[in-house]
């Protein structure tokens, strides 16, 4: 699918749209041209104007005629562009009829001197912004740029053509005028039509022309004769009348040659460029920026700026956030799964802890902290078999009570000891062997120790899966006299 474009002009008494793309190697364009009526809507307007229109995957570029803009010439003793940016609220903002605000500037240089800069100021309300851009969401567009009506086409005639002419932009009810000096654009006026004294709209035309004029000398020294031409287009295509006066008074007043372009044919060439065989696409819509690099304005800022990147950069920035959002959720499973594998893990180590302290400690009742506890109580018993409490309150070491144990039954006797709990005064034993007449014969053997006072069978069960007997004895120790 081809490129495709769509610049709405809003002017005071109607939208023009320009609508091109590209189809199978050729280049279709079209115009459309919509008065305003105090009847209907603008946003109910611009949908008729396009509904012929396929919009989708459009470029599209909003531009406001200067009936909407205060513009304001002024001469700044420097030329550095930061400066101007920074300087020109305090220029203008006497000169505005609201708080300045409620407005967003731009400018471009109209001249530029060894000693300052002739700069054009533009201010357009803030409200003018919001509005349209809703209007335009309203039908599914977005605007990648806000500017004034034209400035491309002044640009392009400038590089093309002549470097001195005006262009004269005949509306409904508007007259827009710009005057182009050595190449930049000095002055933009906006003017209602007087349909009711037309004798007299050839010579109001042609005064505000040479008050332009006379106003932009101090910046461009120039006669007004030295206009190379003019350039009318007429968007008020049905009204004839109105570009005959226009012409008639510049003729009269300058003697300059008048080139007229209706709207109904190929306006798109004069905005296209220097290509007179077909359009050159990266010129149609008007550059973005302000006017310290572009020539031309731009009022998509601060809050009404666009990502860098605009649709596209959009559609990339929506496709990063979902493969983020997706990624995102991925880790968020495998941690999730991992935690839950931790916590039945946990949950194992803890039923496992438990375990052994019931069988550790079977005289304890209530379970707080098992860890805690066996270390507590592992002090306690290490303290109580310690060689310094031997002959005293324990009366053998672990170490003597293990050999004894190893003494005490002998090699015949296939018995293993699984765990040994010692406490203050007590010993138990679990173990396995292959009968119960082993476990009998051991029980016999350690009571006739001098280091055991007695000796249970506390269990004894007989494994049929494995054939092994598994018991468990209680010994209580024969405890020595207290030397202490």
């Amino acid at each position: 699918m081809g490129k495709s474009y769509l610049s709405i002009d809003v002017g005071t008494d109607g939208i023009t749209a320009a609508f091109a793309r590209e189809e199978s190697g050729k280049r279709v364009c079209d115009v459309r041209h919509a008065a305003f009526s105090s009847d209907i809507e603008p946003e109910e307007t611009l949908q008729q104007l396009l509904t012929p229109l396929d919009f989708t995957e459009t470029k599209t570029y909003l531009a406001f005629s200067p009936g909407f803009f205060f513009f304001r010439s002024i001469a700044l003793p420097f030329s550095d562009p930061k400066k101007i940016v920074q300087i020109l609220p305090f220029e203008v903002r006497e000169q505005l009829p609201c708080p300045i605000d409620d407005y967003v500037l731009d400018f471009i240089l109209c001249a530029h001197e060894d000693d300052g800069s002739g700069v054009l100021v533009a201010a357009l309300a803030r409200e003018v912004i919001k509005d349209w851009l809703t209007i335009c969401g309203s039908i599914g567009l977005v605007p990648e740029s806000i500017t004034v009506c034209n400035i491309a086409l002044c640009n392009m005639i400038a590089e093309t053509e002549c470097t001195d002419f005006l262009l004269l932009d005949c509306g409904d009810n508007e007259l827009s005028f710009y005057l182009v000096r050595q190449g930049k654009i000095v002055s933009i006026r906006s003017l209602p039509f007087l349909y009711g004294d037309d004798e007299k709209l050839p010579d109001m035309v042609a005064s505000e022309i040479r008050r332009a004029l006379l106003v932009m000398d101090k910046y461009v020294s120039a006669e007004p004769s030295q206009l190379s031409g003019a350039y009318i287009i007429n968007r008020s295509a049905e009204d004839k009348q109105i570009e005959t006066i226009v012409t008639r008074g510049l003729t009269q007043e300058f003697g300059i040659d008048v080139r007229r372009r209706g709207c109904d044919e190929n306006l798109i060439a004069q905005i296209s460029g220097k290509n007179s065989n077909g359009t050159v696409w990266q010129q149609f819509s008007p550059a973005f920026g302000s006017g310290i690099s572009s020539s031309c304005f731009e009022f998509m800022q601060g809050e009404f700026r666009h990502i860098k990147g605009k649709r596209g950069g959009g559609r990339k920035m929506l496709l990063f956030l979902v493969l983020l959002i997706c990624s995102s959720f991925i880790l968020a499973g495998f941690q999730f799964y991992e935690y839950r594998q931790l916590t039945e893990k946990a949950q194992d180590l803890r039923e496992e802890i438990n375990k052994v302290f019931r069988e550790t400690k079977p005289d304890v009742k209530r379970i707080v902290n098992p860890v805690q506890q066996l270390q507590i109580i592992n002090n306690e018993i290490r303290s109580v078999y310690s060689r310094s409490n031997v002959g005293r309150e324990a009366g053998f070491s672990m170490l003597e009570i293990l050999t004894e144990l190893s003494a005490c039954i002998p090699d015949s006797h296939d018995v293993i000891i699984i765990r040994l709990v010692a406490e203050s005064a007590s010993l138990r034993i679990k173990g396995e062997t292959q009968d119960f007449n082993t476990v009998d014969n051991v029980k016999k053997l350690l009571e006739e120790s001098p280091c055991f006072y007695s000796v249970e069978i506390s269990s004894a069960n007989h494994s049929d899966t494995e054939n092994i007997v598994r018991f468990e004895l209680k010994i209580q120790l024969a405890r020595q006299v207290n030397t202490r």
